[in-house]
């Protein structure tokens, strides 16, 4: 299930980086971009992902949200009795979904949101003999859940935490958005699922 660690995780840092409750200074009305680094535990290789995502308030509790983007790694696959296969992976993420959100006091919020997330993936494998056929690739639909609390310190920094399910594949994230001018910010956070952990950063808009 390497495909779908490696998916979850970075959907999981892309709703984090489009999810914010309506404390000081802080909108769902935004867009941004992340980069994602994971480190794949089952193949011990680094995966990157790029990706855009924005969300909108549709009320005061409630917003929808999207994503598109990238992710892709190498890794070289031993093959006892030959030389050994070069595998490069690639895959395009879609989602679309909506959340709810409540403030607990002025500055802690907590959210619980849902999603549809469509993937096409292809492996280019590059053997050491000449094959017919092409490369395998997938597509496929999942839903995914997450719920998070955030919480706005005396700065306007914001600190936030959560949990999410997709998959089949469980991740919890952690993380600090930072304003560096008028309407800008900077988020960092580490993520940690069941067969991967990473990092991620973006530069976020609000309006």
């Amino acid at each position: 299930m390497k495909r779908a660690a490696i998916l979850s995780t970075g959907a999981m840092l892309l709703s984090a980086s489009v999810s914010h409750a309506q404390l000081p200074d802080l909108t769902y009305n935004r867009v941004g971009v992340s980069y994602v680094y994971s480190d794949v535990d089952e193949i011990d290789e680094n995966s990157k992902g790029l990706f855009l995502n924005g969300s909108m308030e549709l009320g005061d509790h409630v917003h929808v949200w999207g994503v598109v983007g990238r992710t892709w790694f190498d890794y070289i696959l031993p093959a006892p009795g030959t030389q050994p296969v070069d595998v490069d992976f690639e895959a395009w993420l879609a989602a679309l979904g909506a959340g709810v959100h409540h403030d607990l006091s002025d500055r802690v919020n907590a959210y619980a949101r849902v999603g549809i997330n469509s993937v096409d993936s292809k492996a280019e494998i590059s053997l050491p003999f000449p094959v017919e056929g092409d490369s395998p690739d997938d597509s496929s639909v999942t839903s995914s859940f997450e719920v998070g609390i955030r919480f706005s310190t005396a700065r306007h920094l914001e600190l936030f935490a959560g949990v999410g399910h997709q998959d089949d594949a469980t991740s919890s994230h952690v993380g600090l958005e930072i304003p560096f001018i008028k309407a800008w910010a900077a988020r960092v956070l580490a993520v940690v699922s069941d067969d991967s952990d990473g990092i991620g950063v973006a530069v976020v808009r609000r309006f």
